[in-house]
């Protein structure tokens, strides 16, 4: 079906930078919704395969029924991720509004308007927390997310079913999402990385599911190049194939950066421990936990073939973009 007509958010966002290319390298006709002119970037205006409109905020946005009427499917990646943190009820606000509501508001634009398919980007962390002791799958239920952030996905998600009426409406849910130009603790992760310091995870031999921008940008582009039983709407974990301890992780990255893996050991509990005593638990979990993703439901329901994903080869071509982007910028530093 490409050459079909999206209708995307996010296109200035990391992972909607990925899916534009994506979706343009497969053959679809974009229309881009764009939040504020002013900051969006000059080459999504000048390329012709591109129609943007702006909308300003989604959540607020006017007339959004009209505008996408005439597209046979919708990607739906705007949103927030990040805050400063401290910000309390501010941040749930804050979450709720550019999350829950913006995604209420244009599947309600997108039922009305007749769109057949409807692919919203959520996250695992509707589902689970930043550890889990079993593996997680569509099945997974019972904990409510502890953060701002996960209660507006999971709201989000309930949402798109809600006023999904006709509509082949998908709520993906990725765990972390790397590549180079990630934002967030995978940038954080990536710096350390590069820093080329002897770090203290030899020993650390946990398994975390993760998912690489481009996987995940095949994936939408696959969900919309074919037309769905309306069996198929839900929600569904996503992850590429065989998880990575954080030795792995940062032994794979280094190998893109061309430099060896440079660990020492130390038992896990230690580093938990340092964690703990700065405030860091959280963030102790997201290194040291297991997280393991069954996406076998998915790739079933949609004969998705993810045999030649392979996330070591994913870590590596990070940690490489990272440095390629690093070195190309003005003051020789990635951020």
């Amino acid at each position: 079906m490409s050459g079909s007509h999206i209708f995307l958010t996010g296109a200035t966002g990391f992972v909607g930078r990925h899916l534009v290319a994506r979706l343009l390298e497969d053959g679809f006709s974009l229309t881009l919704a764009i939040r504020d002119r002013r900051t969006c970037p000059q080459r999504l205006w000048s390329d012709p395969r591109l129609t943007l409109l702006t909308t300003g905020p989604i959540e607020n946005a006017s007339g959004l029924e009209k505008l996408v009427s005439g597209h046979r499917s919708v990607v739906h990646a705007a949103g927030l991720a990040h805050l400063a943190p401290g910000k309390g009820t501010e941040a749930e606000t804050a979450f709720m509004r550019a999350n829950a509501a913006a995604t209420a508001h244009l599947a309600r634009a997108a039922r009305n308007a007749g769109i057949a398919n409807f692919i919203h980007i959520s996250s695992l962390a509707a589902v689970t927390p930043n550890a889990a002791g079993v593996v997680v799958d569509d099945a997974t239920s019972g904990w409510r997310p502890d953060t701002a952030y996960g209660r507006s996905k999971l709201e989000a998600e309930q949402a798109l079913a809600a006023e999904r009426g006709g509509m082949v409406a998908i709520s993906l849910r990725p765990p972390l999402i790397i590549g180079a130009d990630a934002p967030g603790n995978w940038r954080a992760l990536q710096r350390l990385a590069a820093s080329g310091a002897p770090l203290p995870f030899r020993s650390v031999d946990n398994r975390r599911s993760l998912i690489s921008v481009q996987a995940l940008a095949a994936r939408v582009s696959e969900l919309c190049n074919r037309e769905w039983p309306i069996e198929t709407a839900g929600n569904y974990c996503v992850a590429e194939d065989m998880p990575a301890s954080l030795r792995d992780i940062v032994t794979e990255l280094r190998a893109g950066m061309q430099m060896g893996p440079r660990l020492l050991p130390c038992p896990p509990s230690l580093i938990r421990m340092v964690f703990g005593a700065i405030g860091g638990g959280r963030r102790a979990d997201g290194l040291l936990g297991n997280l393991v993703v069954d996406d076998t439901r998915y790739l079933q329901t949609f004969g998705f073939d993810g045999s030649t994903e392979d996330l070591r080869a994913s870590i590596r071509l990070s940690g490489a973009g990272f440095i390629r982007q690093r070195a190309a910028s003005p003051d020789g530093s990635h951020s």
